[in-house]
């Protein structure tokens, strides 16, 4: 059911020149960069069209500049190659040098995301981290703001940040703090109201974290993105329906069908409501056996229901033969 592999993954550099607290990539990574003929010679062997990268501190590499200037020309099978550092950027870097900004939209970067890890007094350093972004063209709704929780920012002073993150109109990427020595790890978010002790999983006591405190900003984080992805630029408040428009959206990218129809359509449409059902349904059963995605983008309109049944008949009797052998 899976498709093919579509990106690639890489490293421009390892290590990284902060010493954050929280982080052990300073403490294992000894500092190497690679150059950017190197780089590009790698991703024309792959000959992928995507790439992302891992590296801990992208524009911390010595030959940044060279390396997006080059990025920004490179084509694969005719194509120009799409990037993306899953770690983000760090913003600092792009204060002390804007130029980056203009790099990075021209080498095709996207899902920009930067670190906010500090306390809320850094708020105007973040704004204008933002600002050098969404100045070269970067949709402000369309960057994320990693923030490290249950850690030693305290509760009321993380939700400071994330209202200035609504005002600032972009996305947060929570992060939950687990020390680095710790050998296990049981939360469970599915445990909201049951709640669990500080015995099952860390809890930054430290800094006055509770279980409590640690699911409500998980679930303040959730609500704000739904918001600033849907509702936002309408002009109207987060509601909890937009849970499900979430879940919509998320259910066709996994099938790689691009954007549903709209909520108006949906509700409808019968139809729409049951096909959603199965694709949820699906869904479920890959991630739970780690098939990662199921691509129906060359089936017409007609043709997706008669594919969905198809393999819902497939799961069906593949559940039924496991029976027998048990």
């Amino acid at each position: 059911m899976g498709s093919e592999i579509d990106h690639h993954v890489t490293h421009a550099m390892r290590g990284c020149i902060r010493k954050c607290q929280f982080c052990g990539a300073w403490r294992i990574e000894p500092l190497q960069y690679k150059t950017s003929e190197e780089l590009q010679k790698e991703i024309i062997t792959i000959g992928k069209n995507n790439v992302i990268f891992f590296d801990n501190n992208f524009l911390a590499n010595e030959n940044v500049e060279q390396i997006l200037r080059d990025l920004s020309l490179l084509r694969i099978k005719g194509r120009p190659i799409m990037l993306e550092s899953q770690s983000g950027f760090d913003g600092r870097l792009l204060e002390n040098n804007p130029k980056l900004a203009v790099l990075l939209k021209e080498a095709r970067f996207h899902n920009v995301r930067i670190a906010w890890d500090n306390s809320f007094s850094d708020y105007l350093s973040i704004k204008r981290q933002i600002n050098y972004l969404t100045a070269v063209g970067y949709n402000a709704k369309d960057i994320y703001i990693f923030m490290i929780y249950n850690f030693v920012v305290p509760y009321d002073e993380m939700l400071k940040k994330l209202s200035y993150c609504k005002k600032l109109g972009v996305q947060i990427s929570d992060c939950r703090y687990r020390p680095l020595e710790s050998t296990k790890d049981n939360y469970n978010p599915a445990q909201f109201r049951k709640g669990q002790p500080k015995e099952e999983y860390h809890i930054h006591t430290q800094a006055g974290w509770t279980d409590q405190k640690i699911r409500d900003f998980r679930k303040r984080v959730r609500q704000h993105n739904i918001w600033v992805r849907y509702a936002k630029d309408k002009g109207q408040p987060y509601n909890s329906e937009m849970e499900k428009w979430s879940y919509r959206h998320n259910t066709y990218k996994f099938f790689n069908l691009g954007r549903p129809p709209s909520w108006e359509i949906i509700e409808k449409s019968n139809t729409l409501k049951n096909r959603i059902t199965k694709m949820k349904m699906i869904k479920t059963h890959c991630q739970k056996n780690k098939i990662t995605d199921i691509d129906l983008s060359s089936f017409s309109e007609n043709e997706i229901d008669n594919e969905i049944n198809k393999i819902l008949d497939i799961i069906s009797e593949n559940k039924k033969q496991l029976q027998l052998l048990d």
